[in-house]
């Protein structure tokens, strides 16, 4: 069922959980998690239960034992960029424990992992188009919920002429409004996060939708895998630069949102970031991070020290332009 944002699609699986398990109100939620998804569920009283994640961004099995509880309705797992991180342990530890599997996809719209889609392992599953093709709506639920929870929705959000242009822009001028914003927008001087900006849950427009079925997806996930090798390839020549180890084996149909590196310090992201303006290439730093996430945890460290180049575009065989930190 399409929406007009993921995070609607989560809303609706705790609804549609809770009207079946009264007695439970608590979700386990990793704490290198985006704040989009914890402020939408707040209206919904539920307790969200963070879980640490490891190196490499691992679920941290040992913490997570811990924390299950006889209020705990299941466990949320986020495939980081597109890469179904630890889901065949995820399904395992469910089964085990009793818990509802929710596969939060968000990043990998029309990836798959041993030939299944991905987001469609759990009992629930979610993800968001929109991510990979510049429209502004676009939210995807994989799962089948009571037709009473699906009937409250309304189509709160159309795409007004202005949305249309810049759709247009962004897919067949994209380099030429980068090239632009590189001489009229101020230096990164400071890391920027997307603030949260509350949403009211939606059916998908007509003009979203009809861009998201009309993509080739088959065509648009090998081309962003193969941007991702290019971006590995151009930073593997960087001894300083920390890659993250072995987190892209065996996934060679995954739909990359990104490629992610970590640096050394805040200083050397705030430098990637001005070097890929620069050069006119897509970097962001993500998550920001929830309020209740502690300074002390990897989860904050990498959320200060993780770059995301997009997939959108990346180095050419002949891209020799040095990186200074």
């Amino acid at each position: 069922m399409y929406l007009s944002h993921s995070r609607t699609a989560l809303n609706l699986i705790i609804q549609h959980i809770k009207n079946n398990h009264n007695y439970k109100n608590q979700l386990l939620v990793p704490d290198y998690i985006c704040n989009t998804v914890t402020e939408h569920l707040k209206d919904l009283d539920i307790e969200i239960i963070y879980y640490k994640i490891n190196k490499n961004l691992f679920i941290d099995f040992s913490n997570l034992n811990k924390l299950v509880h006889k209020k705990t309705i299941g466990l949320l797992i986020v495939h980081y960029f597109g890469f179904p991180i630890n889901l065949d342990k995820a399904l395992k530890f469910c089964e085990i424990s009793n818990l509802v599997l929710i596969e939060d996809n968000s990043h990998g719209y029309k990836g798959y992992y041993k030939g299944k889609e991905l987001g469609t392992f759990g009992k629930f599953g979610f993800t968001a188009p929109r991510k990979h093709l510049q429209i502004n709506y676009g939210g995807f639920l994989n799962s089948k919920l009571d037709s009473n929870v699906i009937k409250t929705l309304k189509s709160n959000y159309k795409c007004n002429t202005y949305d249309k242009f810049k759709f247009i822009i962004n897919n067949n001028f994209l380099s030429t409004k980068l090239f632009i914003q590189k001489y009229t927008s101020n230096k990164v001087n400071k890391i920027q996060y997307e603030p949260y900006q509350r949403i009211i849950d939606s059916k998908l427009d007509k003009f979203s939708l009809k861009i998201i079925q009309k993509t080739n997806w088959a065509n648009l996930r090998k081309n962003k895998m193969r941007n991702y090798i290019r971006w590995k390839n151009f930073f593997s020549k960087y001894e300083s630069i920390n890659l993250f180890e072995n987190f892209e084996l065996d996934y060679f149909d995954v739909n990359p949102w990104c490629y992610p590196l970590i640096f050394n310090s805040e200083k050397e992201v705030i430098n990637i970031l001005n070097w890929a303006k620069k050069n006119l290439f897509i970097a962001f730093c993500w998550p920001t991070l929830p309020n209740a996430i502690k300074k002390d945890t990897l989860a904050y460290k990498y959320s200060r020290k993780i770059v995301c180049f997009s997939t959108y575009k990346a180095p050419g065989k002949n891209f020799k332009k040095s990186i200074v930190l």
